[in-house]
C-alpha cells in the first residue's frame, strides 16, 4: 500500500506548498502582530493630528476675526462716515457702506450704534 502524504508524493508538491502554507501562516501572523503593537501608535498620531489640526482652524478664525475688528473699527472712525452719521443717519451712511463693503471684499457689513442696535 502506499502512503498518502500530506501535500502529495510529487516533490514539487513536498516543497512549494508547505513553503506557500508557511508564508501564510507568516504573513497573518506579522500583519497580527503589527497591528497588536502598532494600533497604540496610530491612534496618537491620529489624535495628534486632529488636535493639530482642530487648533490651527481655531487660530486662524481668531485671527480672522481680530483682522476684521480692526478693519471695522478703522471704517468707523474715518472721517466720512463719522460726518455721514452725524449728518443724515442710516440713509447717508449706506452709500459708504456699500463702498467700503466692496473695497473689503465682504459679504455683507451692518451699521449698528453704541447701545447695539
Amino acid at each position: 500500500m502506499k502512503r498518502r502524504t500530506l501535500f502529495g508524493s510529487h516533490l514539487y508538491g513536498q516543497i512549494v506548498y508547505p513553503l506557500l502554507a508557511a508564508s501564510v501562516v507568516v504573513g497573518i501572523v506579522a500583519t497580527l502582530v503589527a497591528v497588536y503593537f502598532l494600533e497604540d501608535l496610530t491612534n496618537k498620531w491620529v489624535l495628534q493630528v486632529a488636535r493639530s489640526s482642530t487648533e490651527s482652524a481655531t487660530a486662524r478664525c481668531v485671527e480672522y476675526a481680530r483682522v476684521m475688528g480692526r478693519e471695522a473699527a478703522l471704517v468707523a472712525s474715518g472721517p466720512h462716515m463719522r460726518s455721514a452719521a452725524e449728518r443724515g443717519g442710516p440713509g447717508a451712511i449706506q452709500p459708504l457702506v456699500v463702498t467700503e463693503n466692496a473695497v473689503l471684499g465682504y459679504d455683507s457689513m451692518l451699521v449698528i450704534d453704541d447701545s447695539g442696535r
